[in-house]
């Protein structure tokens, strides 16, 4: 994993980059509008802040939540992640919805229905199941996960090799139930001191009277519903303008701001019984059983996967050779291709997480290469402000964008030490790069 389940969904670094394949419906996400960043947080169309207690109480609120959540000996809800599109009549909005549930038994049973994934643990074998649960996203085909149960679910244990990066989705991140429950830090990401903090009128949902803690930051804003008995999380908004990557087609004149996105989790209740009964993990006849799971190719596998490349050289800034693809003085080479601009320096900032957790796996035969078409002195001198050091390459030609039909402004391509390709993801998700590396640094 790059990023651990308190850091921030992918959504809130590049929501301006769009992740293939994965869409509610089935098709590529949409690339939104830079404008749109704003539209959350200024609008204030839905809930006009009501605002009857000081930032600190409203703090010590969402801090009690996360904190109650570290006392459960069990855990069940319905969840669902929601979303709410304004149509002609106001009263019928389109409405789309997927499982967000989780059920939790101290200290080993585990159940999980999330928008990639469907694991539970099992009681015949003494071992903990998952299969990718969506028809249109399949990137381990019929594989199978089985696990032997340890004696205590731990945050380690569950996001360790591919799993992890299944759990943490490329756009509204890990389901949150998982952080409260595991996370050494839960929402560290919205408990930072320079996050704005209000408390909004109280509302009911499922039946239960809720705290309404809002949180903003970036210029987007989460809120938080909290029962005020049992002080569990029963509903969950995030920031709107991420619908437009979750549902690519939106007309442009849709005001984001009166759209909803949000987990919604009915029946959530703590420290009772769990029916594991409602609870299962389907499977097929044809399903392979594996302890790991392993990427396969993409489907639409570009034309240079697995293939070896002429022989190429990349140019500094200052006309220096930094790479000759004869001479290698790594192993491993990831490309990265960059932008100038904000979605270039989130993006440089996620591919820095990238080379810590590389750095913390002792791969450390794998490089990491910026290519840019930006003005050279430009590109250097915002590098130096984003604190990167990676070296950069220029093409201000578009060569190499050319070379592997590269559309979006950020991609990654992964080349061996034969330099052939093994990866290539034209929307610069990383999440699996790391495990490809320490493959290819095993030898695999």
């Amino acid at each position: 994993m790059i990023r651990f389940f308190h850091s921030l969904p992918l959504a809130f670094l590049l929501f301006s980059v769009a992740f293939a394949g994965t869409a509610l419906t089935g098709c590529d996400r949409a690339v939104v509008k830079k404008e749109a960043a704003s539209q959350d947080a200024k609008s204030g169309s839905k809930d006009s802040p009501v605002v009857v207690e000081t930032s600190k109480q409203a703090r010590g609120i969402l801090e009690a939540c996360v904190g109650r959540y570290k006392k459960l000996t069990s855990y069940e809800d319905l969840g669902a992640l929601t979303i709410r599109i304004p149509t002609s009549d106001p009263l019928s909005p389109k409405v789309i919805t997927e499982p967000m549930r989780i059920a939790f038994d101290s200290p080993n049973k585990l159940a999980i229905q999330a928008r990639n994934l469907e694991a539970m643990w099992s009681s015949k074998a003494n071992t903990w199941e998952a299969v990718v649960r969506r028809n249109d996203f399949k990137p381990f085909g019929k594989q199978r996960l089985v696990r032997p149960l340890p004696n205590t679910i731990d945050l380690t244990w569950l996001i360790v090799d591919n799993l992890g990066a299944l759990l943490d989705d490329a756009i509204i991140g890990s389901p949150i139930q998982l952080q409260l429950l595991f996370d050494e830090k839960p929402l560290a990401y919205l408990l930072e001191p320079d996050v704005e903090f209000k408390i909004l009128e109280s509302k009911e949902f499922d039946s239960a009277k809720c705290d309404r803690v809002q949180c903003i930051t970036k210029e987007m804003k989460w809120v938080f519903w909290i029962d005020q008995q049992t002080r569990l999380l029963r509903k969950y908004e995030m920031p709107s303008q991420w619908i437009e990557l979750l549902v690519p087609g939106l007309p442009p004149t849709l005001d984001l701001s009166k759209a909803e996105l949000c987990v919604e989790y009915v029946g959530a209740k703590a420290n009772e019984s769990v029916d594991w009964r409602v609870w299962q993990v389907p499977g097929q006849a044809d399903d392979i059983p594996v302890r790991r799971l392993i990427a396969a190719p993409p489907r639409n596998t570009p034309p240079l996967i697995g293939k070896q490349l002429k022989e190429f050289d990349l140019i500094d800034a200052d006309g220096k050779r930094i790479l000759d693809s004869a001479q290698r003085t790594q192993w491993i080479t990831i490309l990265c291709w960059v932008t100038n601009d904000e979605i270039g320096e989130n993006f440089v900032k996620v591919l820095m997480s990238m080379q810590n957790e590389l750095d913390k796996r002792s791969l450390n035969k794998a490089e990491i290469v910026l290519i840019s078409q930006a003005s050279p002195s430009e590109m250097v001198e915002s590098l130096k402000k984003w604190n990167c050091a990676f070296p950069l390459a220029i093409d201000t030609e578009n060569l190499t964008r050319k070379v592997f039909s590269i559309r979006s402004p950020t991609a990654v391509v992964v080349i061996d030490k034969q330099v052939r390709v093994q990866h290539f993801d034209e929307f610069g998700y990383l999440n699996l790069v790391p495990n490809i590396v320490e493959d290819l640094q095993r030898g695999v």
